[in-house]
């Protein structure tokens, strides 16, 4: 299991783990040999090139290729949901903290474009891996917990179906273009959840106070 580090990427300003040594070295160069090549085309020999160092070296590490590109998506996907957290942490109302979360996954996704430690974001696989709707739902769920205990969540909805549904828009919405939004325009992403995700979950007696609206980058 990966031990991260917090830090700050300077050119996005999104919190992201690293890693040091010799492991990370080669996880750096398998991210970027995937991104250059593709999964299907990368190579173990590529990779040791990249990274600098032998491939006896990364094969001391990670038994085949399939085992590096597994631990990337789970660094990656270690990042993301730092970034979810810290989005829903910064909200006190129910309500917000939903939209938080949507919007940090979708500034996630758009800084996977130019981002080596967010481009596995945009990858199919997270949308295919239902484990990675359970990790989301796991994340989510200390704010759930909260908005049951503070009334804010719907009394009929058991804690898990809430958290799976607010998961689901977390991913639908910034993996898939909107039809009726611009799911790339901030203000356009906070009216749809609230008009529609929200509703899903939060009890009728909710007192909401709305967060100012927030670029995709904020």
């Amino acid at each position: 299991m990966i031990s991260p580090e917090r830090f700050i990427d300077p050119d996005i300003g999104l919190a992201h783990h690293s890693l040091t040594g010799v492991k990370a070295a080669i996880l750096d160069a398998t991210r970027r040999c995937a991104m250059r090549f593709g999964p299907a085309k990368t190579s173990v020999q590529d990779v040791a090139k990249i990274a600098g160092v032998s491939r006896a070296a990364v094969y001391l590490h990670y038994q085949d290729k399939e085992m590096l590109i597994g631990e990337v998506l789970n660094w990656s996907f270690t990042n993301y949901m730092a970034m979810l957290r810290a989005a829903i942490d910064k909200e006190s109302v129910f309500e917000n903290q939903i939209v938080a979360a949507v919007l940090a996954a979708r500034t996630a996704y758009d800084a996977g474009r130019d981002s080596v430690f967010l481009a596995d974001i945009r990858s199919r696989q997270y949308s295919l891996d239902v484990d990675r709707i359970v990790t989301t739902m796991n994340a989510l769920m200390p704010a759930v917990a909260a908005a049951a205990r503070n009334h804010e969540l719907r009394e009929e909805l058991g804690l898990a179906p809430a958290a799976e549904w607010i998961a689901r828009a977390v991913h639908s919405i910034s993996l898939t273009p909107g039809v009726t939004f611009d799911s790339a325009d901030a203000a356009q992403v906070e009216e749809f959840c609230r008009s529609l995700v929200v509703p899903g979950v939060l009890a009728p007696s909710a007192t909401v106070h709305p967060s100012p609206r927030r670029s995709l980058s904020a």
